[in-house]
């Protein structure tokens, strides 16, 4: 009985510091109520490399924010419609992507650069593609068959 209830302890403590480590630091919530003030329905999870992703609603709008452990902002994504493209997006879009359809379509900005972040489909296969305001591809990823088939 006695070992019963030791190891019972030891699982708690365990659970408990377990738990300890999945928990937001503090510099991080900070940033991120600093830049997104109004969020709403914030979820968090950790990534690989220390890298902390906050799922959130603000505006109306589904978006996502990632942090690293030093509360150092690194992106953020908005889910947007189809019809909430840039008129150049879409011309490049029909005019280099013509044979795809697009299945989500997220407005991206970091430091470094901002742009629509494009799921296509078509042919069998997917891909994103990260176009710029002005229509130019920034870049693209390498096409996968497309599993749901």
């Amino acid at each position: 009985m006695k070992a019963l209830i030791i190891g019972m302890g030891l699982l708690l403590a365990f659970s408990f510091n377990s738990c300890e480590q999945e928990k937001v630091p503090e510099k991080i919530k900070a940033a991120f109520n600093q830049k997104f003030p109004g969020a709403k329905e914030v979820d968090w999870d950790m990534e690989k490399n220390n890298v902390w992703e906050a799922e959130f609603e603000m505006n109306e709008k589904e978006m996502s924010a990632t942090f690293d452990q030093n509360g150092k902002w690194l992106e953020t994504e908005t889910e947007i419609e189809e019809d909430e493209l840039p008129a150049a997006v879409k011309e490049t879009l029909n005019s280099q992507f013509k044979d795809y359809e697009v299945d989500e379509a997220e407005y991206v900005e970091s430091p470094e650069t901002s742009g629509y972040e494009i799921e296509l489909e078509g042919n069998k296969k997917e891909f994103e593609v990260l176009i710029g305001k002005d229509g130019k591809v920034l870049k693209r990823e390498k096409e996968e068959e497309d599993d749901d088939d």
